[in-house]
């Protein structure tokens, strides 16, 4: 899958949307999503070595334009998790 300006990870709102583009995608959820994969970063540099949290995993929420969607969430490692459908 091909994801040009369609997600939208807003670290202060703790949410990652899917959201369509409009040319490619008309709608972008569940059935569009199943068994794709996204990755992401869990830190943000702040320079001098240190690291800022950019998602609180525990409470991520993941949704489409209009609904929340399930996922798995897999800790890939120290510096990335993937969010799978």
């Amino acid at each position: 899958i091909v994801i040009r300006d369609n997600i939208a990870a807003k670290p202060q709102d703790n949410t990652i949307t899917f959201r369509p583009d409009g040319i490619r995608y008309t709608t972008l959820g569940a059935a569009e999503l199943e068994g794709k994969k996204f990755s992401f970063k869990k830190f943000r540099s702040k320079g001098f070595g240190l690291r800022r949290e950019v998602f609180n995993l525990a409470t991520l929420t993941v949704e489409s334009a209009d609904a929340p969607l399930n996922f798995k969430l897999i800790d890939e490692n120290e510096s990335v998790f993937s969010v799978v459908f």
